[in-house]
Order: C-alpha cells, then structure tokens, then sequence
C-alpha cells in the first residue's frame, strides 16, 4: 500500500487491530496541524512560584515554540511574557535566568520593566506624546496566565476555558503532590536536560510504554532487587485513567520506596522511624484516607499505588 494514502489510523476492534501510520511522525503538515488544534488551544506548563522568589527573578523558556519570559516583577506579581520587542521583533531578554529590574533591546534599546511595560527607548522625543501609555507599546503577555496552587500554566488561546476547570481529575495529582507536606513546594535549583531529533509523540509513547522497562532498563530493576523485598508485588500490572479533557495517569504498584512516606528495607531501621514520623504527619493532617492517597499514591479504585505520568492533554 502506498503510505501516502495509509489511514491516518487502522482501528479494527474485532481483530483487536490499531495501527498508527509512519506519516503520522513526520509529514510537517500532520506536525503543523498539531501545533494550531492542540498545543495552541490547551493550558501548557511554564514553571512553579518558587523558582522566583524575589521581586525582579526571570526564567526565560520555549513553551510550544514561543520564547516566554516569566517574572516576578516589583509588586511580586507574577508575568508570563512573549519574550519579543513590539517595536521590530527582536528578542528582549538572551539570559535563561536572573534578576533584573528591567530588560533591554539589545536592538534598538528599548528598555521594558518586570511587568511588560516600557520605560524608555533612544530617540523618546521624536515619538508621539503619550506613546509609551500605549499597550501595543510594551512587551505582551500571554493571552491567558493563570495558576493553580503555585504551578503556572500559559495558553495562547484567549477563549480556553480556566485552568481549574481544564485540569478535571488531574487536579487530585497535583493536590497529592502539594499536600505532601505543610512546609510547601519548592523546585531545586538546577536542571537534567536532553533533546531528541523526533516527533512529539515519540517522547509520549515512551513515557508510557511499560513493555520496554524489563529489557531497556534491566539495570535498573537489578537495583530494585537488590534494595526490596517486595519487587514481584510491584510488576504484577497497573491501570490507566481517563481523568477527562484529554489527561490521564497509568497507575501500577511500586516496590521502590518515597520519601513521602513509603519505607522499604534497603533504608534501615533510622530511615523506617523517619518515614514513620513524616507518615504520622500526614495522619495527623489529612486523616488515615487522604494519608494514605499521599503516601502511596493510593487509589481506592484499583488497590493499587504507585503513579507514572500525568499527561497534558487538549482541550479540542
């Protein structure tokens, strides 16, 4: 068959058949098609509150191929920003990461505070009066900005729904996460980075695929071996969820241990009455259930605990 004219997807549910096209990774117009209905139309990660602590704190990052300049500008009030000059285009701030009071143009000078707004550029009095007043005269935000418990999402579509909304049942992870414990969230400075010459969906599959694991990273479950006692009860299979607006998880059993607050043998007895401590916190806390959910992941349906991914899906 010509892969040209290959379905977009086989699906024969009798023959228990589904089959993703060759095309689907790397026709560009498949790929730009993806960009416009999915990634431009749902809330997308930009970072956590912590990373900016202080007033004047930036990160610059790629967020679906737009450069974004997130700040906390004088007032402490958090900025999600196209990293671009409304005068000519050119990119305002080259620096991953810092403190500044202001950014300048490295084109043409134009100097814009924390918050977006233009102060000064070269030449002030040849432009017309009340020119920097005006809002197409400061850098842009993004056309929506919101946060849900100190996790900062943008999105390029002006008319998507609110973030809590678009979130549906993956809130319950993100709450499990946070509630960890009373003293807050804060990301370790620093960051493990990698790319890869790929389509998108390669990276997702991967993150998902659980048939690879005994075989790519049979190291791994070596460790795992020799640190629990518990491994056979950790591979006996998981679930996956529809947790609505296109999110989902994959839950299985983990035989590893968490800090919050699952022991395993390899820790001691010193690291078994730490973690029984953190364990009697959450009790205390959030009652036997909820302590549970956050020590292990527990979810009530399936018996099952341990947590792989939680997918960013598109509000379509």
């Amino acid at each position: 068959m010509n892969t040209e004219t290959q379905p977009a997807l086989l699906v024969d549910p009798a023959q228990r058949i589904f089959k993703v096209a060759r095309r689907n990774f790397v026709d560009p117009e498949i790929f730009a098609a993806e960009k416009e209905r999915i990634f431009d139309r749902s809330w997308l990660y930009l970072g956590h509150s912590s990373e900016l602590p202080k007033p004047g704190d930036y990160i610059t990052r790629i967020v679906a191929g737009r450069s974004i300049l997130f700040t906390r500008d004088s007032k402490g009030q958090l900025r999600a920003l196209l990293n671009t000059c409304p005068h000519r285009g050119a990119q305002v701030c080259r620096e991953r990461k810092g403190n500044a009071k202001s950014f300048q143009c490295f084109y043409h000078g134009w100097v814009f505070g924390a918050d977006g707004k233009l102060r000064s550029q070269p030449g002030e009095e040849s432009y017309p009066e009340g020119f920097k007043n005006r809002d197409t005269s400061n850098m842009q935000a993004v056309p929506r900005f919101e946060s849900y418990r100190d996790f900062s999402f943008v999105s390029f579509d002006s008319n998507i729904v609110p973030l809590v909304d678009y979130l549906a049942g993956a809130r319950e992870y993100l709450d499990v996460i946070c509630d960890q414990t009373e003293a807050g969230m804060s990301i370790v400075s620093g960051s493990q980075e990698y790319s890869i010459r790929a389509n998108w969906k390669l990276l997702t599959e991967n993150s998902i695929d659980g048939y690879h694991a005994l075989t790519t990273h049979a190291t791994y479950f070596d460790i795992l071996m020799s640190s629990t006692d518990n491994l056979a009860a950790g591979t006996g299979g998981g679930f996956g969820y529809d947790l609505g607006n296109g999110h989902a998880v994959l839950e299985y059993a983990a035989p590893w241990g968490r800090p919050v607050a699952q022991w395993i043998p390899g820790w001691g007895e010193a690291g078994k009455t730490e973690i029984g401590r953190i364990y009697q916190n959450l009790l205390a806390r959030h009652g036997k259930e909820r302590a549970d959910r956050i020590a292990h992941l527990f979810p009530g349906r399936s018996g099952l605990h341990g947590h792989q991914c939680l997918g960013a899906g598109a509000q379509r």
